[in-house]
């Protein structure tokens, strides 16, 4: 109960290729600010964290003054105080410069957290999947520019593998791009076919001991990149909001989204600051002070 989810968007006018998303949600639209505003105070009553969701938030809008997610996002820090603002899955390249000082300057308002859907690292699969608003390169470098002035940077992705008429080659190409990147998490899943989307006349499908072979060889990527960020994390501070309390432990979520978990009876509230270690593989917190 100390994190609420309020949606910003809904809808998406993009047709990727895999995705049913624009038939089953309708064309893209959003909310207007005052609107959000309001809401956002009224979670904040009772919620330590509010995280921004919708179908595609990078393309939020609103009329008639044309406010951005970054405009948004500097309206809901500056007007909702005393709660921490967290986006959900937005795209790499729609992090405009105002949206990425925000996350850089916005120290205990919003979360150092994104969550950039990657799907392949190869350019021609990318092409192939309708996702034409980036590249690699263009992927690379955004996420290259964060981390150079993020020190604590929560990272994760979606990674599709299989998708029809995928190469060797393309899969080298995303296990690159993945091992040059900071990721702290991914979300790999294989190609599955849609009936109304058109991925499955684009290419020949990818036989399913390949797919799940490139799925394993990603995702233990994935957890090696994870176990070393966590190093990094051991001995440093964190700002908690807890998630659970179970038999005496609790379970909390760092602003670069890391699950730790502590002594539940210590009557911290809802968020602290934290010292966390590493201990077994896992992150433990020492709350100190409370700031909801």
């Amino acid at each position: 109960g100390s994190r609420a989810w309020l949606r910003i968007q809904d809808g998406c006018d993009e047709h990727c290729t895999f995705c049913a998303t624009t038939v089953a949600r309708g064309p893209n639209r959003s909310r207007p600010v005052k609107e959000i505003v309001r809401e956002a105070g009224f979670l904040a009553q009772s919620h330590a964290e509010i995280v921004l969701t919708g179908i595609h938030i990078g393309t939020y809008r609103d009329d008639p003054d044309g406010t951005s997610l970054s405009g948004l996002v500097s309206t809901l820090v500056e007007r909702v105080p005393d709660v921490r603002f967290r986006l959900s899955s937005v795209e790499a390249t729609e992090i405009d410069e105002h949206l990425a000082y925000l996350l850089i300057n916005a120290g205990e308002r919003l979360a150092s957290h994104i969550h950039a859907p990657l799907q392949s690292g190869s350019d021609r699969v990318l092409r192939r999947m309708g996702r034409h608003w980036y590249t690699s390169d263009a992927y690379r470098a955004r996420i290259e520019w964060l981390a150079e002035r993020l020190p604590v940077f929560g990272l994760g992705a979606d990674v599709m593998v299989g998708f029809p008429g995928e190469t060797d080659g393309d899969h080298r190409e995303t296990v690159a791009l993945v091992s040059d990147l900071p990721f702290t998490y991914l979300h790999v899943f294989p190609y599955s076919e849609r009936p109304v989307a058109s991925a499955s006349r684009i290419g020949p499908p990818v036989d399913p001991r390949t797919v799940a072979e490139r799925s394993g060889e990603l995702r233990r990527l994935a957890e090696g990149k994870k176990e070393r960020y966590l190093k990094t994390r051991d001995g440093g501070e964190a700002d908690v909001v807890m998630i659970s309390r179970r038999g005496g432990r609790a379970e909390g979520v760092t602003e670069d989204f890391l699950t730790v978990s502590f002594d539940s009876d210590l009557g911290l509230g809802r968020r602290f600051a934290a010292s966390v270690y590493l201990r077994s593989g896992d992150l433990v917190a020492e709350p100190a002070t409370a700031l909801v």
